[in-house]
């Protein structure tokens, strides 16, 4: 533990994007402010991932580009050195990051190893970022509380749609720079799914982005959703977190919503392929992942800039059968409903 004479009082990380990779990082950033309660903390963040760090009140976020070359590196670098930081905490593998870390003059600059290829999660990572500096590890799994303003938003939209209800999320995988659908599991099973949910008594709501609204049409049409059942690029991540905290269920792709479904504490089906579950799967208390044997193996790759993932194995490897059971025996579980209706 650092000495109280030595912890820093104003302290800058570093996590520019994307929204999984922002709330993996919520157990590094909440062992800094156990470890540091009196200190500022302010977040350098891109603005398409910036709510995350909304859940965290006691923290400031400063926005910065949602990915970083030399301009931007030396731009930041600049005001690093305004602020005149303690310690500057790098969550990121951007090599213009480490530069701007180095170059800020803080007597505190961490960011994560540079190692060969390792199958740790990406959350643990970050979390060894903080242990250099003898920071404390409190806790390992993602925390999400909505706000209140969000909670009383989310109740408002639920209340002309059907109880108990699922959440399915059929689009997904699109970051500043990068849109990787490589990653989303066929439309098509997600129409079946709903249908065999709605056959058990249970609601659905489709949950997306701007960029999700014609997939997530698709789905409702197929699976006769009303209008009000589709929330697609009509509420932000913040409401959208009270309705997953409502939900008896969660279905979706290696994507940032499935991190915020599994961090508010919805039991959480995560369906993952090209990508590897043992650094990027969603921790929660109650999470699922199906995924093909190849998909634990997959090696390290940096996709922040990629329109592509389809090396691997595909999401459509994972049949409607086997998420239709994982689901129905979540639904069992907390609801009663028995899956041998099916």
């Amino acid at each position: 533990m650092i000495p109280q004479a030595d912890r820093p009082r104003r302290v800058a990380i570093l996590k520019p994007c994307c929204i999984g990779d922002c709330v993996m990082a919520l157990p590094a950033i909440d062992a800094l402010r156990a470890a540091l309660p009196n200190a500022s903390i302010d977040v350098y963040v891109g603005d398409h991932s910036r709510v995350v760090f909304g859940f965290r009140p006691d923290i400031q976020t400063i926005s910065v580009p949602d990915s970083f070359g030399a301009a931007a590196a030396f731009d930041l670098t600049t005001k690093l050195r305004r602020k005149r930081y303690d310690a500057v905490i790098n969550l990121d593998r951007s090599r213009w990051l480490r530069v701007a870390a180095r170059m800020s003059l803080a007597p505190i600059t961490v960011a994560p190893e540079s190692r060969d290829y390792e199958n740790r999660h990406e959350s643990e990572v970050y979390l060894d970022v903080v242990r250099q500096i003898g920071i404390p590890v409190t806790t390992t799994v993602p925390s999400i509380t909505p706000s209140e303003p969000s909670m009383r938003q989310a109740d408002l939209i639920l209340e002309q749609l059907q109880f108990p209800f699922a959440v399915l999320h059929p689009g997904g995988a699109q970051n500043p720079g990068a849109q990787m659908v490589d990653k989303r599991w066929p439309v098509e099973h997600y129409s079946q799914l709903a249908g065999v949910i709605q056959d058990h008594g249970v609601g659905i709501i489709l949950s997306g982005g701007f960029g999700d609204i014609d997939v997530a049409r698709t789905v409702a049409g197929n699976a006769g959703l009303a209008e009000e059942s589709n929330l697609a690029g009509k509420v932000g991540l913040d409401v959208l977190s009270g309705v997953l905290s409502r939900a008896v269920v969660y279905v979706g792709p290696d994507t940032g919503v499935s991190h915020i479904a599994a961090a508010v504490g919805t039991p959480t089906i995560a369906i993952f392929g090209p990508t590897n579950p043992s650094r990027y799967r969603p921790l929660g208390h109650d999470v699922q992942v199906l995924a093909s044997p190849g998909s634990w193996s997959v090696p390290e790759r940096d996709l922040r800039k990629s329109n592509s993932c389809s090396i691997g194995p595909k999401t459509d490897e994972i049949s409607v059968e086997s998420v239709v059971a994982a689901a129905l025996s979540v639904l069992g579980r907390i609801t009663g409903i028995s899956a041998c209706k099916a």
